[in-house]
């Protein structure tokens, strides 16, 4: 269960991290220029109330975060647990992080997974540049998350593993047919 918390919290992190760096660098920007020309302090302390904003957006963030953890209900010892990106893959359901919102499914529940490649565009998106597949799994009830992973077979190891607990799940990418458990998936962080 800590190893869940502590990689939730660290995804939730991931995005208020970034903006409170900008923060503090446009923050150290204004200063400068403030202290030369004498004339921008003003700009200094609109500076200042956000990094504030920013500040409290990371604590809030994290705060969600704990609360999601806690309020699944974990047993302390999980018989057997993996991890891709954002979402922890445990025997009965899958518990995930993105965009400031916790997702605790059961397998059951899964309706479909998309597999895109990421563009330019859109890589700005998740918190690692370097990743360029991104796999976003629907449950029925219109909530879903979205997985960024490095390479296409990755992303397909993934879909394999949904296809062999749920076979009922449409993929609309051809995967092989061959079953694949939870302890032969890989982890992906």
């Amino acid at each position: 269960m800590k190893r869940i918390e502590a990689g939730l919290i660290r995804k939730a992190m991931a995005e208020p991290w970034e903006k409170l760096s900008f923060a503090l660098t446009l923050n150290l920007l204004t200063l400068t220029i403030s202290f030369f020309s004498g004339t921008l302090w003003l700009l200094f302390f609109a500076s200042l109330i956000i990094d504030v904003l920013a500040g409290l957006e990371a604590l809030v963030q994290k705060a969600r975060a704990r609360r999601f953890v806690r309020d699944l209900d974990l047993s302390e010892s999980l018989p057997l647990c993996r991890q891709a990106d954002n979402t922890f893959f445990l025997p009965n359901k899958l518990i995930s992080w993105y965009r400031g919102k916790g997702l605790c499914v059961r397998y059951e529940q899964i309706k479909n997974c998309y597999l895109n490649q990421i563009n330019e565009n859109s890589r700005m998106k998740f918190d690692s540049r370097r990743r360029s597949w991104k796999l976003q799994i629907n449950c029925r009830d219109k909530r879903y998350t979205v997985l960024a992973l490095e390479r296409k077979d990755d992303c397909m190891k993934v879909l394999r593993f949904l296809k062999t607990v749920n076979p009922a799940i449409v993929v609309y990418y051809e995967i092989p047919a061959k079953p694949l458990t939870l302890a032969e998936l890989p982890e992906y962080e």
